[in-house]
């Protein structure tokens, strides 16, 4: 029967390997160093090359009555190639380790017994990431070289031996990763020996593919709402008198009632245009002076009665838009207005009603 390591140090290694992974993964000093809450893993579908090694210690246990168990230190080197999914990470790679372990030896005179062991190794071994920077899973490692079977001085001899295990990883994730891990391993075909081995270790990462940039969804292109169509009145009680720009006082009374409805209503429109016009007699240059002049009355009238002065614009046509296109003294008095236009107006029927109602 082998005498294996007892299940009471194998307990205490797991309980130690347990809470190693949970400081790791719960101390705020190591659960980011570069953001409190990392949105997302940035070795995410990324080739990286790891270089680094382990260091820890090793056991054999035997039930050859010619030997007794060893234990000692092991050293390793390796490269690792590792790429990450969403929630899985795959490495594999090869390396170099050194294992020296001494036990007495029952046989006098020899005591105090040393097997050294120099091989290669080839790794393999995936890992379920819990967070985007803490990773558990299996690992497997084939040993290539002498005395594998870390058999006693004299007896070494080439052979191939296999072990697996468990690791912890956790990744800080630089411009070069830094990667930590704490792996417990045990072979599975030597005859006569178990061998165990307790390592830690620490890698640098170096990216061999960039980073892919996150797809972005098109852009949804959003129509512009169209701006409302303006509102156009005409002061139809407000005419002027041949070759005058002031407002005669029987025609205040609209404009009373106008500027009354603004204020009332403050909130439903936005600017006020107030455009005036002319008969075709005179100059075009005249009557330009001439209509803008009398739409500068009729917001004189609008701001004495108050209506802000900064929702009032005025702007003169002069003859070019008649509203009769005739020559006669009742087209000449009917293209002699005034009109509003209101860039928006939320209360169009009211203002209408006002509009057409019978003066008093």
């Amino acid at each position: 029967m082998i005498r294996r390591l007892p299940w009471s140090a194998i307990e205490a290694g797991v309980s130690h390997f347990i809470l190693v992974t949970i400081f790791l993964a719960s101390f705020p000093g190591f659960a980011n160093p570069l953001d409190r809450e990392p949105k997302e893993d940035p070795l995410l579908r990324r080739v990286v090359l790891f270089l680094g090694g382990d260091v820890g210690y090793s056991y054999v246990s035997t039930d050859i009555a010619t030997e007794l168990n060893r234990d000692g230190i092991h050293t390793d080197a390796k490269a690792l190639a590792s790429y990450s999914w969403p929630r899985w990470i795959f490495e594999g790679g090869a390396g170099w380790f050194f294992n020296r372990i001494t036990g007495d030896s029952p046989n006098p005179p020899i005591i105090d017994e040393k097997v050294k062991t120099r091989a290669a190794i080839l790794e393999l071994g995936i890992r379920y990431k819990l967070t985007p920077r803490f990773s558990l899973g299996p690992i497997f490692q084939t040993i290539l070289g002498t005395d594998t079977d870390f058999g006693s001085t004299g007896n070494q001899s080439e052979r191939v031996t296999f072990v697996l295990g468990g690791q912890a990883a956790y990744v800080f994730p630089y411009r070069f990763p830094l990667k930590l891990t704490a792996s417990i391993f045990t072979d599975l075909n030597i005859e006569n020996r178990q061998a165990y081995f307790f390592l830690a270790g620490i890698q640098i990462g170096i990216p061999m593919s960039g980073k892919k940039k996150p797809v972005e969804p098109p852009p949804v292109k959003v129509e512009p709402t169209p701006p409302p169509e303006p509102v156009r009145f005409e002061l139809k009680d407000v005419l002027f008198d041949f070759d005058k720009d002031s407002v005669k006082k029987n025609y205040w009374t609209q404009l009373k009632r106008l500027a009354q409805f603004l204020e009332t209503h403050s909130s439903e429109w936005g600017t006020l245009t107030i455009e005036g016009h002319c008969d075709r007699r005179g100059t075009r240059r005249y009557n330009y002076d001439l209509s803008r002049r009398r739409t500068g009355s009729v917001k004189n009238v609008l701001t004495i009665r108050g209506v802000p002065d900064n929702r009032l614009m005025t702007f003169g046509y002069g003859e070019d838009r008649p509203k009769l296109n005739k020559e006669s003294e009742e087209a000449w008095r009917q293209n002699r207005r005034v009109e509003l236009v209101f860039d928006r107006l939320d209360s169009v029927k009211e203002l209408k009603e006002m509009m057409e109602a019978e003066a008093p």
